[in-house]
């Protein structure tokens, strides 16, 4: 069954403005960086908890296969093991081999 496509009775535009939220509370002071990339990010997910970020542990994280394309997805950290969920796993897999491969 078709339906009749009837448009909305407000500004989409508008709409789609007022959706919009300012993210950036900061910008990076690198001198204020940790050595430790664990400790450093502990330091920042438990800021995101605190000032109430939604779904602080959904992130985006992007590789390059071996010719440098890059690939990002969604992925979930799981508390306490610093795992990643990613429905992309394969392909995440993949390009960690690649990495690895180069490095040696």
């Amino acid at each position: 069954m078709l339906y009749e496509y009837t448009p909305p009775n407000y500004d989409i535009e508008e709409a789609i403005r007022n959706l919009r939220k300012e993210y950036a509370q900061r910008t990076l002071d690198e001198s204020l960086v940790l050595s430790d990339p664990v400790r450093q990010f502990e330091g920042w997910f438990q800021e995101a908890i605190a000032t109430q970020v939604p779904e602080a542990n959904a992130m985006f994280l992007a590789t390059c296969t071996p010719d440098g394309i890059p690939s990002g997805r969604i992925v979930l950290l799981i508390p306490n093991l610093f795992i990643l969920y990613t429905v992309s796993i394969s392909q995440l897999y993949e390009n960690q081999q690649n990495f690895k491969s180069k490095k040696r």
